[in-house]
């Protein structure tokens, strides 16, 4: 896990009022961010540092979803900010998170302790930007925190904020987070003077989608949005020898419908796969200056399930894209210029998301075609009958 040494910063504790926060969050993955709520067989990946530090994995207090939760103590104050106690969150998969400006981090933070603590996290994007937020947590109390766009500030533009919650430093690109580190400023006589010992207990990580941007002609596009809903044309197509497909309320993040595609019986044959068809036979979708497409596709299984989109275009290039949805979340599919590729050059990319066959022109794109690798065994393991909800199919 990559160190980084956050800069002194010398800042007054202030007392607050905060009630304490039980509520469940629903799992959502936003932009390939999984939930971190430290229960079993999550995909996460987080690590505990520091010259001082020890965690305990609980289920007592501070507990808020699932079972579970990760209790964080400075056994000692080191004066080296690059030793201090520290949890360490960084993408499962290695790629940056990518969130739309309006999205939403939050956490729950509990503070056992009979003293205020101010709870620091240090942001970092590819770019280097090292964007620090703070907020104070009253002794013996719980409070959900959010991370909103006042907090994640302007790209690459210092600002700061010193008040009982808080922020310093450049401003992220939030489309490529790659590292939050939670910790305490223990090098700082000004923090808790006197005590050499404290501990938070953290839970329930994830993210909230937030509002959509209002929508922007993009130049050169003819790229509609399919999003499902009543009085919309209709140009989907859904076709295969075993489904069942459904307009439903569950999942819409566009409007208030999504279409939920039910495979009954996998096929064996990838020629006889079921297929969701965007793009209509006959028209050639131009993207214009956008640079991705997005879809946000909801799993309702107890199980992860694995996504295909086949994308052509004029030249007969075909671009096959693919994505992991953990069980019982939603996620909004990022297929951008890495996944889209280089018009007619063939690369490929394989894990828990990926990429294979030769790049497509996002100008001229003739299909689009959302599947399952049906007759893949190992794809999905045990799923006789895979699910996927489907909604906001667009471009940005």
């Amino acid at each position: 896990m990559k160190k980084f040494i956050t800069a002194a910063i010398t800042s007054l504790m202030f007392t607050m009022s905060a009630a304490p926060v039980f509520a469940t969050a629903p799992i959502v993955m936003v932009g390939n961010f999984a939930k971190v709520s430290f229960e079993d067989g999550e995909a996460s990946k987080w690590n505990v540092y520091g010259e001082y530090a020890s965690h305990d994995i609980i289920s007592t207090a501070g507990v808020v979803d699932g079972s579970k939760a990760m209790k964080l103590s400075m056994n000692g104050r080191t004066t080296d900010w690059g030793k201090i106690t520290s949890l360490t969150v960084a993408p499962a998969d290695g790629a940056p998170w990518n969130l739309a400006k309006n999205d939403i981090i939050k956490a729950t933070l509990t503070n056992p302790e009979n003293f205020d603590l101010s709870i620091r996290i240090n942001f970092l994007d590819t770019s280097g930007n090292n964007r620090l937020v703070f907020f104070t947590v009253p002794a013996n109390s719980t409070r959900e925190i959010s991370i909103t766009g006042e907090y994640f500030g302007e790209t690459g533009v210092a600002s700061a904020k010193w008040e009982a919650d808080g922020y310093s430093g450049k401003g992220l690109d939030t489309s490529t987070i790659k590292e939050m580190r939670f910790h305490f400023p223990e090098p700082e006589p000004k923090f808790i003077p006197g005590i050499n010992a404290a501990s938070m207990i953290i839970d329930n990580l994830y993210v909230e989608k937030g509002p959509a941007e209002p929508a922007m002609p993009i130049e050169g596009s003819n790229f509609p949005i399919t999003s499902f809903e009543d009085g919309v044309a209709k140009k989907w197509n859904v076709t295969g020898p075993s489904n069942i497909h459904e307009i439903v309320t569950e999942g819409a993040v566009d409007g208030t419908k999504a279409l939920k595609v039910t495979i009954t019986e996998r096929s064996m044959n990838w020629g006889v796969r079921n297929n969701l068809a965007i793009i209509p036979p006959g028209e050639i979708w131009n993207m214009g200056t956008a640079t991705s497409v997005v879809a946000t596709v909801t799993n309702p299984l107890d199980a992860a399930i694995q996504l295909r989109c086949n994308f052509s275009d004029t030249a007969n290039n075909t671009r096959m894209v693919y994505f992991s949805i953990p069980a019982n979340s939603t996620r909004e599919l990022v297929m951008g210029p890495e996944q889209l590729g280089t018009p007619g050059v063939k690369n490929s990319k394989w894990g828990a998301d990926g990429y294979d066959l030769n790049g497509v022109d996002k100008s001229a794109l003739k299909g689009m075609t959302f599947y399952m690798a049906e007759p893949e065994l190992k794809t999905m393991p045990g799923i006789t009958s895979p699910v996927y909800i489907i909604d906001n199919i667009t471009i940005r």
